[in-house]
């Protein structure tokens, strides 16, 4: 999994990332690097996403939902070449 983010001012990005060898990714994964990542950054979060089922899940969704501050957009299906995070 991999996150770039971009300060409010966009003087600053970052590479967030989590390997996960030999594990498929799912709703559990996708939660706790969000948990994780909240705590390093500290504020409302864009999220803009593949259409990785994990981030669709019923889970992540109610996860989402609840936080108050992960606003999820979702990128057009089948264009890789619009995430960023995909060339990390």
């Amino acid at each position: 999994m991999a996150v770039l983010s971009v300060s409010p001012r966009r003087d600053r990005v970052r590479l967030y990332f989590r390997l996960h060898s030999n594990a498929e990714i799912g709703a559990r994964q996708v939660i706790g690097f969000l948990r994780h990542l909240h705590q390093e950054l500290k504020g409302p979060c864009v999220l803009l996403w593949d259409r990785l089922n994990a981030h669709r899940a019923k889970r992540t969704r109610q996860f989402i939902q609840g936080s108050g501050h992960l606003h999820p957009f979702f990128l057009p299906a089948y264009a890789p070449e619009l995430n960023p995070a995909e060339y990390a």
